[in-house]
């Protein structure tokens, strides 16, 4: 493949996008400025991560995230212009995903994220019949889980490596030898402490079994029903609090792919129209995170009717122009299903 087809690292592509934000900033900034913050989204995108971490002080930044990275194969077929089969396919397919996701998890973790979910492999893919695609899910597991490349990435980074789900379908087909890699590489980042981060399993089709079982013998032992906190310790080997926010790429589906026990009412959601490992960037991120501090809905009716009565104006007239909008519609480009996003620069595009 020519060098000028190649797809440009990713923190070049971060660049490319920041510029093209800058057309309409302060139009923006006029808009996203929530009364009392005293800083707008675009001033928030753009200043330094320090800076950031220290707005997101204890009690204010989030501390779980789930970020589901889908879409990795169209990533590969659009950027490359390689055919899925063909004797390339994969190997172009391994080198995005390996170039980017790195790249996602610093984004989480460089922002002061303590624990990130990352989905990994659903039971469907491994229950599909043999194809080139296990083999590159088998690389992909030995890059993350054995190559010297990940091991210092998650000792410089203090990075404690956990896992969840079903492990049994890594006993068969071409996965087993990743059983021991993942172990080993559990007691290697066993006693990093500034971040954990949790990868995924077909974790969606077992957890309801697995968790009656499991109350059903804890009732039987102590007789009574298992705590929450039990409940969810059992599972992942420690309590966590529930996720701050679900990051979804490609789709407005994947609700399967949510981590049992950890997701509430408070947990946000937020879709990205490209694929994962491409869109979630410093920018990206940064626009999460200014929604998660700034943007958050009333907690309690006694701040709800505290609203100045001079914001029904304007209230209103977003309602008005939003009665039609529908989130989650989708359009096809050729046999692909994209995600409608009604913005003239996306049209722009399309069309060139």
């Amino acid at each position: 493949m020519r060098d000028k087809e190649r797809v440009a690292p990713a923190t070049q592509d971060v660049n490319k996008r920041g510029s093209l934000s800058k057309k309409n900033s302060s139009q923006k900034n006029k808009i996203f400025t929530p009364s009392g913050t005293g800083i707008g989204r675009d001033e928030f995108i753009k200043l330094p991560t320090e800076e950031i971490r220290q707005i997101l002080s204890p009690g204010k930044r989030p501390t779980v995230g789930i970020f589901v990275p889908d879409g990795t194969r169209r990533l590969t077929l659009s950027f490359t212009k390689t055919l899925p089969g063909s004797a390339g396919f994969f190997s172009e397919y391994l080198r995005l995903t390996s170039q980017y996701f790195m790249n996602n998890v610093d984004v989480f973790f460089s922002h002061g994220l303590p624990t990130l979910f990352v989905p990994l492999i659903g039971s469907h893919i491994f229950n599909k019949s043999k194809s080139p695609q296990h083999k590159a899910l088998r690389k992909i597991l030995e890059i993350i889980f054995k190559s010297k490349q990940w091991v210092e990435f998650y000792k410089k980074n203090n990075i404690r490596v956990k896992v969840y789900g079903n492990l049994k379908y890594l006993e068969k087909d071409d996965y087993s030898p990743a059983l021991e890699w993942i172990e080993n590489m559990i007691r290697i980042t066993s006693k990093n402490k500034s971040h954990t981060l949790f990868y995924g399993f077909a974790s969606e089709n077992e957890t309801g079994p697995e968790f009656m079982e499991y109350a059903i013998n804890f009732y039987k032992n102590t007789g009574r029903r298992p705590t929450y906190s039990e409940l969810l310790t059992s599972y992942y080997g420690e309590y966590l609090p529930p996720a701050h926010f679900f990051i979804m790429s490609t789709k407005f589906t994947g609700l399967g792919s949510l981590p049992p026990f950890i997701t509430n009412r408070e947990t946000r959601m937020y879709f990205l129209p490209a694929p994962g490992i491409l869109a979630l960037t410093r920018e990206t991120y940064r626009k999460i995170l200014y929604d998660l501090l700034f943007c958050q809905p009333e907690k309690s009716r006694r701040e709800y009717e505290k609203n100045d009565l001079k914001y029904a104006g304007p209230l209103k007239t977003y309602f008005s122009n939003n009665r039609s909008t529908v989130f989650g519609l989708s359009e096809k480009i050729g046999n692909f299903r994209v995600l409608t996003v009604d913005s003239e620069e996306n049209f722009k595009k399309k069309d060139e």
